[in-house]
């Protein structure tokens, strides 16, 4: 576990101590002390605080890190080969570090990823601005899922295919007109038309008109078609 005794500040009560505005004016500070001449004691507090501060601050992001900053038990050469080695570990990174890093990482909050054509096809990362416009495309996504009739259009960049089913009534209406037309008229549009009887015992049969199936036989049908 990595420790430190570095995280012990001066004066941590403040006590005869500059304030912050006596200390920004104090003219010691402004242009140092000189020969002969008198160390406030309320100035050297202060600025030994401070100095602490940042010092202690310091010391408890490194021991956060991993590292273990200490003053060398008062030995001053032990304490600054000391320093130097936890200093040299935090700003010496290998290639093998830096992959490290970026291996899996988790991302929180909110992100951003550059901006892709439609179209691209890599491996850059597609952020959520890409795929709505991929969808949002001519010829882009859209669906009503509907009962009786429905659909599902898939974006050009997909493919284009579309899927639809509807009810069909022989007796009283036998062109049942699809809830979305296909790009192309049928029957070219259309690459397989399946049925099924609902109602009706008799056989029935599916031609095409336009962007309508015209049934014939007796009874009330569920037709799927996929197309595009």
């Amino acid at each position: 576990m990595a420790t430190t005794n570095l995280d012990n500040y001066w004066n941590p009560g403040c006590s005869n101590q500059e304030s912050d505005s006596q200390y920004a004016a104090d003219a010691q500070r402004l242009g140092g002390a000189t020969d002969p001449s008198l160390f406030a004691s309320a100035l050297a507090n202060k600025h030994f605080y401070q100095d602490s501060i940042v010092r202690a601050a310091l010391a408890a992001a490194l021991v956060d890190k991993g590292l273990s900053p200490n003053d060398g038990s008062a030995n001053p050469a032990t304490a600054f080969n000391n320093l130097v080695a936890v200093l040299a570990n935090l700003v010496t990174f290998t290639a093998g570090d830096l992959a490290a890093l970026f291996a899996s990482p988790v991302l929180t909050g909110d992100p951003k990823a550059p901006d892709q054509p439609v179209g691209d096809n890599d491996q850059s990362i597609a952020n959520t601005k890409f795929v709505k416009s991929v969808l949002g495309a001519s010829g882009g996504y859209a669906a009503s899922l509907t009962s009786p009739s429905g659909y599902i259009k898939f974006p050009s960049a997909l493919g284009g295919l579309v899927l639809q089913w509807a009810l069909g009534d022989t007796g009283g209406s036998p062109a049942v007109n699809m809830p979305v037309a296909f790009p192309l008229n049928m029957p070219a549009a259309a690459l397989a038309v399946l049925g099924a009887t609902k109602t009706g015992t008799q056989t029935f049969s599916v031609n095409f008109s336009g962007n309508s199936w015209l049934l014939t036989g007796n009874g009330t049908y569920w037709l799927f078609a996929i197309g595009h």
